[in-house]
């Protein structure tokens, strides 16, 4: 595949492509959904993007890699009213290389915006 370069971040939850609900189990579902609650926290989910374009924006979407259980969860938990729909996951996203090197100059280009010079001054 090729996609094994990744970094974390945060998405929108109706940006992921439901997995097939297989993949887990009710109990499983159920048991997550729980530790979501009590924890409040969601581990984070391996995510693709579904796209060859080096820029990934708000409007790109996502195919579940791993953690189709914790979205199962998030999903039961958006019906139950105890999330909002647009909650933001933490996700781990697997890139292609020029998606890698568009995430790395726009790091870039952020770090240099918020760098500050500083002056030494030297005390006698």
């Amino acid at each position: 595949m090729g996609m094994h370069m990744a970094m974390s971040g945060r998405i929108r939850f109706g940006k992921f492509l439901a997995p097939v609900l297989t993949d887990s189990d009710d109990a499983a579902i159920a048991v997550a959904a729980s530790r979501i609650l009590r924890d409040r926290a969601v581990g984070a989910i391996d995510v693709i993007p579904l796209t060859h374009d080096p820029e990934l924006t708000e409007a790109t979407h996502y195919a579940i890699r791993a953690g189709a259980t914790e979205w199962h969860a998030i999903r039961l938990l958006v019906e139950q009213g105890k999330l909002r729909a647009d909650v933001r996951l933490p996700v781990r996203i697997f890139m292609n290389g020029g998606q890698w090197r568009r995430a790395g100059l726009v790091a870039f280009v952020a770090e240099a915006a918020h760098s500050v010079s500083v002056v030494g001054v030297e005390r006698h």
